[in-house]
Order: C-alpha cells, then structure tokens, then sequence
C-alpha cells in the first residue's frame, strides 16, 4: 500500500538508511538529546489527504508514545487505529529509531532532516514528513479568524502558510488569517525558517450530520440515534423537533415497500445565522453541483462526480430554507423484489386492485418501457402453496433491448455462470439473499428468495408455468 507506515497484519522490520550526510545532524542531537528534548512532550502529525492517510503521534517522556491513524483504502474500507501505546528508543550506532507494540509490530527507520518544528521518518517504504502540532482550533463554518502565531512560534520567522484542504479552510498565505467553509478536519501548514509545524482546525458545518448517510437505514436504526420521542411517528414518516443548532425540524421519510429511509429533510429556523449565499458555498463544498435540477428557486447536488455514480440527490429550497436529501435509483425498471415474502393483502395495499388473481399468483398489468406484466407467484411447485410471495416473475416486452437488461442486470446483481445457460442467464444479489433469472426464450424475469437445493430443483421443472401466467 502506497506510503504505508505500519503493516497491520505482520511485523517488518525496515532497514536504517546509511546516508550519513543527512544523519550526522540528528546522530548529534541524539547524543547530546537535543532532538530528545524537543521530540517528547508534543504531539506531531503527518496528513496527506491526497492519499488519503493521517497519522498522529503523541510522544511522551518514560519511552512512551500513542499512535493513531486513519487510511482509506477504497470508497468501503478505511483501516484506523486509535491511540495505539507503542515503546520507541533510539539506536545511536546507525542513528536508528525503533517503534514497538503488540498491536502494529516493530518498525525500525531513520529520523533524519530534524528541524526544531519538523522530521522525516525515513523507511524503505518511503520519507514521512511530520510537523509539530502547535494548537488545536474549534470554529463554525463561514467564520474567519487569525491565531495568535506569535505566541505559538517564538525562536523562528514564518515565512508563509497554506492549507491540506481548501474546501474546508483557506488560508491567506502572508497574514495566515484562516477562513473556514465546510464541516470536517483540515490543517494549516505554518512554515517557519525552523521546519513547518502546523495547527488543526476542527469546522463545525452548517449541517450536522451528512443527511445521505441515512438513505437506506431502518426504522430502528433511526431510532437508535435520535430515540423515539419525536413530534410524529407513522408508518411513512418520522418527524423530530430539534431545539438546538440553526434547523428545527428534521423528518424521514419511509420507502412502503422496504420500510428503508428514502427521503430526509430538514427545516431551518427563522432568520438562521448563514446566508442563502453561505448555505450553497457550503453545499458547494460538501456536494457537487447538479446544474439540470438548478433553477432560480432551488440549487441542486448530487453526491458524486457525475449522476450515473450518484446515490443520492440534495436540493436546497432558499424561500423555504429547506434542505431535501433523496435517494437516486438507477434501475432499469422498478425493482419489485422487496415484496418477496408479502401476503396477497399486503400487495395488493401496495400495489392496487391486480389485473388477475388465483390462488398461485396475482398479476398486474404494467405500463413500462421494458415491462408488460408482473406476477407475485404464492407457490413454486403448484402444489404446495404458501401465504406469502415465494417468487416474483415479469413478463419482458418484446420490443424491449436485451443488451441493455443484461447490462442493467451485470451492473446491479453477480451473474452465476455456473447456473445459467445460453438461454437461461442467472445472478444473484450482492447479500446473497436473492437470485434472478433472466429467460432470453421465455423474455421472463424471475426474482426469487435463495432456495434450498430441492426447491431450486422443483422451481427449474416448473420453471415453464412461472414464466407463463395461466
């Protein structure tokens, strides 16, 4: 893994570099523990958010240091460690620095170009360049203020500043005032003639929360972190009173079919502290701007570079300082199989009085580009039926493009080669809870719960009557 400091799951052992040009310094100020003297007792961070990866050591006195850090691997998976006790000593006979715990393992590398308010950890994975951490900073958003620099550095003249992260904090590069745009956590590079410390700002955002991370939670999930004292709760909404911060209302609103948040949101207070103006430079920030759904009454986002990626669309309404956040669906065609497992009273209150019922099924005529019909079948053998939807059949068009459900399919669902035939292709859902059949001779698609080796068995000898609605 690029710039990887600590292996997490071995222990290596990093070679000391013999480059005793850039050592004699610090083998020096070893001895005489001037580099001691000033390393201990302070905390020092290493933050590239181009990789992206922090890291933080808290070094004490007594041989002691915490370490944490935080490095996101992919858009799922982010591997942190949270003050980690490691032991570090010096090795003065090849100027090596030795990092020790049970958790991370030994790490042996080469301090090297020290300055009284930087260093850089040298590795045969790499140089690591920490800067001294001088004070930690907590602001609201759209706030400007400047530090008091001349308290933090005493013993050396800054020469200028920049920020990790524009979208959360500018800095003016002379004067080092600091102007703070959207929530999170970024920091300022005070570059002195003594090595570049830096200093943390904590932004606390407009928003409290990034709303899309609630699309697609559970009834209880949202209970669990705002309880069940809210204003109104039915079985499509739930709606909260909130006393602090700039919003006073905050709803959620339930998909019928999957009992999942699709929809969430808030309504700021009157005369709220930020500015129409302030609120879009903070979406700006947070978002992307959506320019099709921007209009002169509301300014539209999504939550990815382009829309095919998105997974959630955000709209602000100025006149009536509200905030939707909604879930964007990139199906084909709607997506029934949520009613898998539902009584025929429980469809039919979700989907209307049916085209046609018996006891095997109930089908419903659909008006859609690739669908004619869909069936919510009660029975997979048509001898043993149940009080609930055991498999789900729609009826394809005939005009509708095959390429473009298989790819639709491919993208959405794990095609299973081992089950499908030239005729016959098959996929199952990423949670393994769900299998698709796409029959390219019957131009059926079957959507069922994944069954044991006998039902499957069975549902392939009727696999014909599914395909039919007789």
């Amino acid at each position: 893994m690029k710039n990887l400091l600590y292996l997490l799951f071995a222990t290596f052992v990093f070679v000391a570099c013999s480059n005793d040009d850039d050592n004699s310094t610090v083998i020096d100020d070893l001895k005489n523990e001037t580099f001691l003297d000033c390393f201990v007792g302070h905390k020092w961070v290493y933050d590239h958010p181009e990789i992206p990866r922090w890291e933080e050591w808290n070094v004490f006195d007594d041989g002691v240091m915490y370490f944490s850090n935080s490095e996101k691997y992919n858009s799922d998976i982010t591997i942190t460690n949270e003050d980690v006790k490691c032991n570090y000593a010096y090795n003065l006979q090849n100027a090596g620095f030795i990092i020790t715990s049970e958790k991370l393992g030994t790490t042996e590398g080469v301090i090297t170009n020290w300055n009284k308010y930087e260093f850089t950890w040298k590795t045969v994975a790499g140089s690591f360049t920490y800067g001294l951490l001088l004070n930690i900073y907590s602001i609201n958003s759209f706030e400007t203020f400047t530090p008091d620099y001349a308290s933090l550095i005493t013993d050396a003249s800054i020469t200028g500043f920049s920020s990790h992260d524009d979208k959360i904090a500018e800095v003016d590069g002379n004067t080092g005032e600091i102007k703070v745009f959207s929530g999170g956590r970024t920091y300022i590079d005070v570059i002195t003639t003594k090595g570049t410390a830096v200093v943390e700002v904590n932004v606390t955002g407009i928003l409290p929360y990034d709303y899309c991370e609630f699309l697609g939670l559970e009834r209880d999930e949202i209970y669990e972190k705002f309880g069940k004292s809210s204003y109104s709760d039915t079985d499509k909404q739930i709606m909260y009173l909130l006393s602090e911060g700039e919003f006073g209302y905050l709803v959620f609103r339930f998909d019928t079919w999957t009992g999942k948040v699709n929809t969430v949101s808030v309504t700021a207070k009157e005369n709220p502290s930020f500015t129409n103006d302030e609120m879009k430079t903070y979406l700006n920030s947070e978002y992307y701007a959506y320019e099709k759904g921007t209009t002169d009454t509301q300014y539209a986002y999504i939550n990815a570079e382009t829309y095919d990626e998105a997974t959630a669309g955000i709209i602000w309404y100025p006149k009536d300082r509200q905030l939707v956040i909604t879930t964007i669906n990139h199906d084909l065609f709607t997506d029934y199989s949520p009613l898998l497992g539902k009584t025929k009273d429980e469809v039919i209150s979700l989907m209307g009085t049916p085209y046609n019922t018996t006891d095997a099924y109930i089908v419903y005529g659909l008006n859609d580009k690739y669908l004619g019909m869909v069936g919510f079948y009660y029975t997979l053998d048509f001898i043993n039926y149940s009080s609930t939807v055991q498999a789900i059949t729609l009826s394809v068009k005939e005009d509708a493009d095959r390429a473009n459900i298989i790819e639709f399919l491919n993208k959405k669902y794990i095609f299973d080669a081992n089950y499908s035939t030239d005729t016959n292709l098959t996929f199952f859902s990423s949670d393994v809870t769900l299998t698709i059949q796409y029959n390219l001779e019957y131009k059926t698609i079957i959507y069922s719960l994944i069954p044991s080796a006998l039902e499957a068995k069975v549902m392939r000898m009727n696999s014909e009557k599914l395909m039919k609605f007789e």
